[in-house]
């Protein structure tokens, strides 16, 4: 053989090694996560369709997650424990030493925002470099406790909601309901005799009184003459007074707020 030949032969046998070592470690990550899952989805989608280690260590599996029927929490449950099949079998293989980080995909039908099909989509995502995975004791790790102990982690929302009753969104507070909340404080404090909570609640419901007054008047003309003669007793009572008349206050502010409530002001 030639010396051409020669450095041929040796330049595509450099070049061709770390390519050979690539898939060695692919296909013996492969296997072992073959081994170590459960193999089916319960649904039509391939359980590993990814498993990859790169040249520079970084390794990516994608998993298809099983679906457990109509038992959301089972299937997040199972998406969970498989993530930490996932990670403890690529760091306790043979190539371990050839991963300087894992990424773990979770797959799981959903439909895309911006169509109308329903395709497998990542809904979890699990980043671990070696150096902190050097750290866990594997044998100790539990699935709930592995999103604390990964480097990156992510669930899409709804996924992770899925099958959970949502509260019912909060109306933001208008001046009607903050009215009531500071009047509400004020008659409490003047049940206690905190005189100072007392005044400065009965400030602030007058400041959002003032909003709500010319609707009041308009809307509720013949209510109206009393409210206002109910709020200038406890005006006179908590502002005016020294010391303040407690009585006078609490039975005024008590009676104004029996005959707000009987007024419709949404």
């Amino acid at each position: 053989m030639g010396a051409g030949a020669i450095a041929v032969a040796v330049c595509a046998a450099i070049v061709a090694t770390p390519v050979s070592a690539q898939a060695d470690a692919s296909g013996v990550l492969y296997e072992a996560l073959s081994a170590n899952l459960n193999p089916g989805t319960h649904r039509e989608a391939t359980r590993l369709p990814t498993v990859r280690v790169d040249p520079t260590g970084e390794a990516t599996i994608v998993f298809a997650i099983r679906g457990e029927g109509d038992d959301a929490d089972a299937t997040r449950e199972g998406a969970l424990a498989d993530t930490l099949t996932v990670l403890r079998t690529v760091y306790t293989s043979p190539v371990a030493d050839q991963v300087s980080t894992v990424t773990v995909l979770g797959t799981f039908p959903f439909k895309s925002t911006k169509g109308r099909a329903v395709r497998e989509n990542p809904v979890l995502r699990a980043a671990l470099s070696a150096s902190r995975a050097s750290d866990l004791t594997w044998d100790s790790i539990t699935p709930d406790s592995l999103t604390t102990l990964v480097d990156d982690w992510w669930v899409q929302s709804a996924f992770a909601n899925a099958g959970i009753e949502q509260p019912a969104p909060v109306a933001p507070a208008g001046p009607v309901n903050i009215a009531r909340a500071h009047l509400d404080e004020t008659i409490d404090a003047l049940a206690t005799g905190d005189t100072t909570i007392a005044r400065s609640q009965f400030k602030q419901f007058f400041d959002v009184w003032d909003e709500l007054d010319p609707i009041v008047s308009d809307r509720y003309p013949v209510q109206y003459a009393d409210l206002d003669l109910q709020l200038d007793r406890a005006e006179i009572a908590i502002l005016h007074r020294q010391p303040l008349d407690v009585a006078v206050a609490h039975d005024a502010l008590i009676t104004f707020r029996v005959q707000l409530t009987d007024l419709d002001l949404r």
